[in-house]
């Protein structure tokens, strides 16, 4: 509803009734029949447009009415076209893309007859990339991790500088800095969107984004391996199970896709059972691709697991950044309003000698 509309008409209301009491304040004349043959001829003229005024006023009414009812329609948006900031949804997903970022994701994709000319890191950029595009809605964030975890890039509906960020990632460089520690990057991501969920309800109604779903999508090709100089860091060294405990108490699911075919043996499956028991135990799934073409797929069940736009989409109103709302309500008003206002000047000027 338009506050500023309703103020002015509370407004033009009280107006009416002081001059409705203004009026109550004077004697309403009486005549005989007879008698009108002394007013001039000019009156009498006036006198048969009299039923103007309520007409006027029954229809600044109706449109006025009309106007609060908002009528509306919508348009498609060009989507070659940067939306305005109040076009941005309010409330959704938000999903962390966690990049593993150790050495061995230089290396060539393995596929059952033999190696890819693509390396790992790149498989995975694509297809991050392409999943971005398909999540108009949602609050995108974006790590980093080998030996420690970075935030390449905060929670943002920026998602152009998501995709930006994402085809900048390289691989760490030196021992010192490589790394599979998987847990400490699940545990501080969810670390940092469980504050972001408590700073939303903080605000409520006044949060610029309310965040309704959580989840963490990770990629690596390995397994827990945090570097020999963190095993007396009780943080980056955090164990998986740890982790993922910590992301099931605060609703965030976790969904891990490994893109190292090689892993799937029976010397590692105790290890690959465990990254699917913590992603189980979060609400979420664990994937392990057979080649390369497999992380496309994967990345589009997990896109189906978690829609973007938690709205209809049979709803127009409820995608702003698809659709641009049309109203008919400030028109009306300010017909309505016209035509009070003539109906108000009528009667204080030609209408104004007329009993």
């Amino acid at each position: 509803m338009n506050f500023i509309a309703l103020a002015i008409l509370l407004l033009l209301a009280i107006f009416a009734f002081f001059l409705f009491r203004l009026k109550k304040q004077f004697q309403r004349p009486e005549l005989y029949y007879s008698a009108l043959s002394f007013f001039p001829k000019e009156l009498m003229g006036r006198a048969r447009w009299a039923w103007l005024i309520p007409l006027l006023i029954g229809g600044a009414t109706a449109l006025l009415a009309l106007a609060f009812l908002d009528p509306h329609t919508f348009k498609p948006i060009d989507q070659n076209q940067k939306h305005p900031f109040w076009n941005d949804p309010k409330e959704g997903r938000i999903l962390f893309l966690a990049v593993d970022r150790s050495g061995s994701m230089t290396e060539p994709v393995y596929s059952g007859r033999g190696k890819s000319t693509e390396n790992k890191l790149s498989l995975v950029k694509n297809a991050l990339v392409e999943f971005v595009n398909k999540r108009p809605e949602d609050l995108l964030g974006l790590v980093g991790f080998a030996r420690k975890a970075d935030i390449l890039v905060p929670p943002t509906l920026d998602h152009a500088a998501i995709i930006d960020a994402i085809k900048k990632i390289n691989s760490v460089q030196g021992t010192d800095e490589d790394g599979t520690a998987i847990g400490y990057a699940i545990y501080k991501t969810a670390h940092i969107i469980a504050n972001l969920k408590e700073e939303s309800e903080k605000l409520g109604d006044k949060a610029p984004y309310q965040v309704n779903v959580a989840g963490i999508v990770l990629l690596t090709d390995g397994l827990q391996d945090p570097n020999i100089l963190d095993k007396d860091n009780p943080t980056r060294s955090i164990e998986l199970n740890e982790a993922a405990n910590y992301a099931k108490a605060k609703d965030i699911k976790l969904y891990v896709i490994n893109v190292e075919p090689r892993l799937n043996t029976e010397q590692y499956l105790p290890n690959l059972r465990e990254m699917e028991r913590i992603a189980k135990l979060t609400g979420g799934h664990f994937y392990m691709i057979e080649k390369p073409a497999d992380i496309n797929e994967l990345m589009e069940t997990i896109n189906e697991l978690e829609p973007s736009a938690i709205h209809d989409p049979l709803d127009p109103s409820k995608l702003p950044t698809l659709f641009e709302k049309i109203s008919y309500a400030f028109p009306l008003l300010l017909l309505g309003l016209l035509l009070y206002f003539i109906a108000i000047v009528l009667r204080t000027t030609w209408f104004r000698t007329l009993p």
